[in-house]
């Protein structure tokens, strides 16, 4: 049997292992059926503890993003993403959101903020409250660190 031949299923199982990354950078040039399938992918997820390259092909389909670690993205790279999970934030990442400058998230997460950070919590609580992001159904905010 041929690789290529297995049913879309089979492919979704394999996916899962794989990182967004290992998987667009080994599938999405195979032919049109892996971009489709690659591009149907639902649970699409990244973590950056990085800076991403600016290359990446697999940024317009992630749904799942999670910063860690103080790293700085563009957050209009990801126009799928769903779910945004941020730890130790940058005051970049933060204006991003202030700026409304996200993508329609229905889950946001924002976590280990430093104490040095406490001025963006009146102006983080208005943007989320003010309807700023309007398909937010849960919202988990502020873990500190000392």
């Amino acid at each position: 049997m041929i690789f290529e031949s297995f049913p879309n299923e089979i492919f979704f199982e394999i996916f899962q292992y794989f990182s967004a990354q290992e998987l667009f950078s080994t599938f999405a040039v195979l032919n049109r059926r892996f971009d489709l399938l690659l591009q149907s992918f639902y649970a699409l997820s990244l973590v950056l503890r990085t800076p991403p390259r600016a290359d990446e092909i697999s940024f317009s389909f992630v749904r799942f993003l999670t910063i860690d670690r103080a790293v700085h993205v563009d957050l209009q790279l990801f126009p799928r993403l769903r779910r945004l999970t941020i730890r130790y934030p940058t005051d970049r990442i933060l204006e991003q959101i202030l700026l409304g400058n996200l993508p329609p998230i229905e889950d946001f997460s924002l976590n280990y903020l430093h104490r040095a950070s406490l001025h963006w919590i009146s102006r983080i609580f208005s943007t989320i409250f003010s309807n700023a992001l309007p398909q937010l159904i849960s919202c988990d905010l502020f873990q500190w660190l000392s």
